[in-house]
């Protein structure tokens, strides 16, 4: 089997001659690539060194008594050795013989000598109240947005302890809901959601699930369909979970607005998927270990690429260590690779190449080729281009024979034709999977965006001016409040991504007029309520410089998303009246376009909803400005910077290192910021120069920002709470 082996390594993943070009294209691939063609140095080692064998019967023993290990003794030694000369671990400091008893957890300690506290899946024991499985159920948690999240809020997660599914599927017939479902004492299922599970769900469940647990259909047991007691939901890929509960709570007719949520999450999960790294259970153990080096391979040129990337566009470089995670930078990464290589490809054959001689660093593989156009389609998919992305799907899949010519079964190699099949069979699955989550999350998309549409017709949904006007304790059944503002950009969101430009463009303009006006109305109500000596009036300015922060940000995405959009087509009479009503709920006229003149209330509770940040793009012009290119005061300039530094801030997750980066990142327009050619910040009033120093903290009244030279004649200085003073006054 291991001959078997080597062959399928070598002739599906065999050279494909496409050369990493190199030179003035700026990219250096300076690692060998370790494939078939490359012979592995510690294998030729191991050839040549002799092996020599000890006869046991020639080993002496010092202590020829048996010993016999005592029972475990926490507060003692272990055996014949006692508690002063046991071995402590490093990490823990509990004797090592510890580690070796059920249950023992190495964990490392703080500072103090306290365990400290480790990240977990939390499991919990469930049962599907149809078919009365038991299996093992993850909780949600440890959500973060450290992978990035893109414009349509979907969150991409770092770290294995992440379960971002808030739905259970049952492994074994197919049943999912809710985790609140499958809880001691919940509502039974009715029996025609059992009907319509076993006869649509159960069967492709179950083979999916051989895929899951990397069975062979044809050879399974009987023990081996028992999902529950082997395979918990961490196992599962969320786009199953949300395909079948989807399907169930539409046969249920679910209300619209709970359908909406959970379209937009199913089509998240579909998203993570097609962007997640690659994963083959019931691979050949030599294809496994290729395939993770082409992965492994394609990951570092092109996170080298990213910083290229970045270096070029002025952008502050991240740690070289962590991966890329702005989607629009490892779009520009990925997409230049891709041109190299195939440009090469069409200039020569692989096999030519490999006759040559052509050293394998100079090469991309058919695997590693099929590894970056995966990727690719992943990271398309991140910026909303599903049709570009399902175009490098099929171009991965073509790196991929349909059979292996000159493979016959034979008395030497029965059934090696069969082997060679289900080889061809996973590695096609993978992009075949991704393709249908392409196609479903469209979908979704689109439902939930017709599901939102339908719920604003039948005034299901309540629209205020204001996100700290909605009511957070909606009364079960009543109309939910929302903020219109993000709201509206949400849709247009969801339109674009499903592939309705029309209806895209309109609900973004609707966004840009509230937003807009929101901003117009916080100019007057800053006036109103200048920052002075008086707390109130302290609060209420504070308030208002976050809430412009929080608009100024909003706005910039619609600019960004907007601009995607270049021939939108006629407008949809239904998008017409939902557009209609949700800015009549604003205060606008529905026959007049103009702003309405109602004055805007502005409070200081600060547990107001906002949007989650998205990750940044730092290699897109096309952002909106802070500022309106207007002579301003050093006041004036010092309050557009404080907005566009906590923007860049909650953005990045750091402090601008220079303050070009503001600009460069588009929350500043070069007018406004007021720098001359050497970054250098200048004063509108005295033209005198400024110093930033970037080692502040938000809310901190004792660090400064900006703030002038010491000889200068005005020391008004900006400070990193927000507050405008005279330097050393309090």
């Amino acid at each position: 089997m291991s001959k078997r082996a080597i062959c399928i390594g070598i002739l599906i993943f065999g050279n494909a001659n496409l050369l990493a070009a190199q030179g003035d294209h700026n990219i250096t691939y300076t690692e060998s690539a370790d494939d078939p063609n490359n012979p592995n140095i510690i294998k030729l080692l191991n050839q040549q060194l002799p092996s020599r064998h000890i006869p046991y019967g020639s080993l002496q023993f010092e202590n020829k008594r048996p010993i016999v290990p005592a029972e475990p003794l926490p507060a003692d030694g272990y055996g014949n050795v006692p508690k002063s000369q046991a071995m402590l671990c490093p990490v823990c400091k509990q004797p090592l013989w510890k580690h070796d008893l059920d249950g023992f957890e190495c964990i490392p300690l703080d500072e103090n000598g306290n365990p400290r506290k480790m990240l977990k899946i939390a499991l919990q024991s469930a049962q599907c109240p149809l078919c009365k499985c038991e299996f093992q159920g993850a909780l949600p948690e440890h959500i973060n947005g450290k992978g990035g999240v893109d414009r349509d809020f979907c969150v991409h997660s770092i770290g294995i302890y992440t379960v971002n599914s808030n739905v259970w599927v049952c492994p074994e017939c197919g049943y999912a809901a809710l985790i609140d479902a499958f809880a001691h004492g919940a509502k039974p299922v009715d029996d025609a959601v059992k009907a319509y599970v076993r006869a649509s769900l159960s069967e492709a469940t179950r083979k999916r699930m051989f895929g899951v647990a990397g069975l062979n259909p044809e050879k399974v047991t009987e023990d081996e369909l028992k999902f529950g007691q082997y395979i918990n939901e961490t196992q599962i890929p969320d786009w199953i979970k949300f395909d079948n509960a989807v399907k169930i709570y539409e046969q249920m007719k679910a209300p619209r607005g709970f359908l909406a949520t959970l379209y937009r999450d199913a089509a998240h999960a579909c998203r993570r998927e097609v962007y997640s790294e690659i994963s083959v259970p019931g691979l050949n153990g030599k294809l496994q270990e290729t395939l993770g080096k082409s992965i492994r391979r394609m990951n570092r040129y092109l996170q080298e690429q990213c910083l290229n990337v970045r270096r070029a566009e002025g952008a502050s470089v991240l740690d070289p260590t962590v991966m890329e995670t702005d989607a629009f930078v490892l779009s520009q990464g990925v997409a230049e690779i891709v041109r190299l290589a195939e440009e090469e490809n069409d200039r020569s054959a692989s096999a030519d190449r490999v006759e040559q001689g052509v050293p394998a660093n100079k090469y991309f593989t058919s695997g590693d080729m099929y590894v970056l156009y995966i990727r690719y389609a992943g990271i398309l998919d991140r910026l909303g281009k599903a049709d570009e992305a399902e175009k490098a799907l099929r171009r991965a899949n073509s790196y991929i024979p349909e059979k292996i010519d000159g493979i016959k079964n034979s008395p030497e190699t029965p059934g090696i034709e069969e082997a060679y099949a289900r080889q061809l069979k996973l590695l096609h699955g993978v992009a075949d999977d991704r393709l249908v989550c392409l196609q479903k999350e469209k979908d979704y998309l689109f439902s939930a965006a017709k599901a939102n549409m339908s719920a604003i017709m039948f005034k299901e949904v309540n629209f205020v001016d204001d996100a700290v006007n909605a009511d957070s304790k909606t009364p079960a059944g009543a109309p939910v409040t929302l903020d219109a503002a993000p709201a509206s950009y949400l849709l247009g969101e969801l339109f674009r991504r499903s592939g309705e430009p029309a209806a895209a463009a309109a609900w973004y303009d609707a966004a840009a007029r509230i937003v807009r006006h929101r901003i117009e109305l916080l100019d007057t109500a800053e006036k109103q309520n200048p920052e002075s000596g008086n707390t109130d009036a302290n609060e209420a300015h504070k308030a208002i410089m976050a809430k412009r922060g929080r608009w100024l940000t909003l706005q910039s995405w619609i600019q960004e998303q907007r601009a995607l959009i270049k021939s939108p087509g006629a407008v949809d009479e239904h998008v017409r009246d939902a557009i209609s009503r949700v800015l009549q709920s604003c205060g606008f006229n529905a026959t007049d376009p103009q702003l309405p003149s109602s004055a805007l209330v502005v409070k200081t509770d600060a547990s107001a909803t906002q949007p989650t940040q998205p990750t940044l793009n730092v290699a897109s012009s096309q952002h909106g400005n802070a500022g309106t290119g207007t002579p301003m005061t050093r006041e004036q300039l010092y309050k557009t910077y404080y907005t566009a530094l906590i923007a860049y801030r909650q953005a990045k997750g750091q402090n601008p290192p220079h303050l070009i980066d503001i600009v460069k990142a588009g929350l500043l327009s070069a007018e406004d910021a007021h720098l001359d050619d050497k970054g250098k910040l200048i004063c509108p009033e005295t033209g005198e120069k400024l110093l930033y120093s970037d080692t502040w903290e938000k809310g901190d009244a004792t660090t400064a920002v900006l703030l002038p030279m010491s000889s200068a004649t005005n020391s008004k200085t900006l400070y990193a709470n927000g507050e405008i003073r005279e330097r050393g006054n309090k």
